[in-house]
């Protein structure tokens, strides 16, 4: 068994399989939306998720944001490397993943889902969170939650 730690535990969402990257000099998605919400081991279905920016302490364990883009391009695949970085209420960076995601032709929108946290509630700190999210090096979308 690993040791205790108090650093959340990153929970990558299942991503398709990634063809080579092509490097591209601007991106062809646009930001829709980014909502955070709290679950369990379990990541409820898209209609059942609770939005929210501010969370209870006693109860929250994982927190996972979607991210919601519009492609741009939808006439090919595209890959694209997500950078998702958690810092804390005083800026210490909390969490970071990367991942390859890559959006099939023809889809309209993608929502991608991503979460850190702990199984058991009552780990995370009180105060304001940053999520910052990078695609292909850049940032593109930032948001907060709050643990009260």
């Amino acid at each position: 068994m690993p040791p205790e730690t108090d650093r959340p535990e990153l929970i990558p969402a299942p991503l398709a399989p990634a063809p080579a990257r092509q490097s591209r000099q601007t991106l062809t998605i646009a930001f829709e939306s980014l909502r955070f919400f709290e679950t369990g081991d379990e990541l409820p279905q898209s209609h059942a998720r609770q939005y929210r920016t501010h969370f209870a302490q006693s109860t929250c364990r994982y927190i996972y944001y979607d991210l919601t883009v519009k492609n741009l391009r939808p006439e090919q695949d595209q890959t694209f490397l997500l950078e998702q970085r958690v810092y804390s209420a005083h800026g210490k960076l909390e969490g970071q993943s990367q991942h390859e995601y890559v959006l099939k032709a023809n889809e309209e929108r993608w929502m991608y889902p991503w979460g850190f946290g702990w199984p058991e509630a009552g780990r995370w700190k009180t105060g304001t969170y940053r999520m910052e999210i990078l695609i292909d090096g850049v940032t593109f979308a930032v948001g907060s939650f709050t643990i009260e």
